[in-house]
């Protein structure tokens, strides 16, 4: 039987992930890469932990992606226990973090896991093109340029992974967008996501405390509630939290506005002992400092966030800590931002992740316009759209 000739655009995490599990005794896949090397975006994505999926239970991940519809048969298909099991096979194990997150085990660096990947595909004869940009697709083969050079690269089956628009340095630079309209696809302009948000603060507050980590908050947005570690940097806030509220923020238009409460874990012990002191003549200093252990940037960021008169407010002090209002004026830039919403709007796709109007043609990963925040969920959906095409293709060949 002729091997079909499936030519992947982008070496990314989709690409990567679909190139590895293609059967090459039916395909002969070439992935096209534009930049010197693979996976650049990938070994981003291993900075300050390898975050690869998480644990939490099926139908709670389905509901962490926007929309949910669209992504969940994928996930459903390949969840969290499929991903485990492909690293496994190529020899990386993985655990799970207290929080529920998927890693590599302990003492595997990003780059041991890529070339792990990286082996399978030389094992499976993939041909690598790096330094090659596609520029344009035709019936049976595409235009693709070295920067001197163009050439022509023949294809059966074609697959774009080229990846939304965050981390321009690494490739992911969203150039494709102007090309796939011209091809008359429907497309949407790309917007920051998992990313931090502006809020005006005054000068000595940036001054002082930017770069300080405000650890053990929950963040509440139209009551949905993040827990976790945020940082005040100079423009506003980032962190998990953060990007998890980005979508709901998003929503509320141009009248954006969250919700934060200081003491989520206090003990009814400190609770009692520090409704006891407001009735004192001590100062709110000195209370919220000895009886709840408010750290100093916590009560920094109260003093900034409420006025004199509210802080001093021995009544409603206590809620004022549980629910302290906060102004978001914007989003930090896509160069900022960890990932994108937009690109390719997801009716122009089919069940099998081929384009409608392009028979033999398929998009994977961050090109099409689905929305998810950090915690392993972003690399899980590539995995997951990845695996499910493989297994398409490798049962439709020949």
């Amino acid at each position: 039987m002729e091997r079909s000739k499936v030519l992947i655009i982008g070496g990314g995490s989709a690409g990567l992930y679909l190139a590895s599990m293609l059967n090459p005794l039916k395909h002969h896949i070439t992935i096209v890469e534009g930049q010197k090397t693979l996976g650049r975006k990938f070994l981003v994505a291993g900075k300050g932990g390898f975050n690869l999926s998480h644990s939490i239970a099926l139908k709670e991940m389905v509901l962490k992606y926007e929309p949910s519809g669209f992504i969940k048969p994928f996930i459903r298909k390949h969840p969290a226990s499929s991903l485990i099991i492909y690293f496994k096979n190529l020899g990386i194990d993985t655990y799970t973090g207290s929080s529920g997150k998927i890693f590599p085990v302990r003492g595997v660096k990003p780059v041991e896991v890529l070339n792990a990947i990286k082996k399978r595909l030389s094992d499976n004869r993939v041909n690598v093109l790096t330094n090659t940009r596609w520029i344009s697709t035709h019936q049976t083969s595409i235009t693709a340029t070295d920067g001197t050079n163009d050439s022509n690269i023949p294809y059966d089956v074609i697959v774009y992974a080229l990846g939304g628009a965050s981390w321009k340095k690494t490739g992911s630079d969203g150039g494709w967008l102007g090309a796939f309209r011209q091809m008359g696809l429907e497309t949407s302009a790309f917007k920051a996501s998992n990313c931090g948000i502006e809020i005006s603060w005054s000068d000595h507050f940036c001054e002082t405390w930017h770069g300080a980590p405000v650890k053990n908050i929950t963040m509440t947005c139209n009551g949905n509630i993040q827990q976790g570690e945020i940082v005040i940097t100079r423009s506003g806030m980032e962190g998990p939290p953060v990007y998890a509220s980005n979508g709901c923020l998003r929503k509320q238009g141009n009248d954006m506005k969250l919700v934060i409460n200081l003491i989520p874990s206090i003990s009814s012990g400190k609770i009692n002992s520090f409704r006891s002191a407001l009735k004192s003549s001590k100062s709110m200093n000195s209370i919220l400092k000895n009886k709840l252990r408010l750290s100093k940037v916590k009560m920094a960021l109260v003093k900034e966030l409420i006025d004199k008169d509210a802080y001093q407010n021995r009544q409603s002090i206590e809620e004022t800590l549980k629910s302290c209002p906060i102004k978001v004026t914007g989003f930090r830039p896509i160069d900022e931002a960890i990932s994108t919403i937009g690109g390719l709007e997801l009716n122009e796709v089919d069940e099998n992740l081929m384009l409608k109007k392009l028979p033999g043609q398929y998009v994977i990963g961050e090109m099409l316009n689905w929305d998810a925040p950090t915690g392993g969920y972003l690399l899980q959906a590539c995995y997951s759209m990845a695996a499910s095409l493989a297994d398409h293709l490798n049962d439709n060949s020949g």
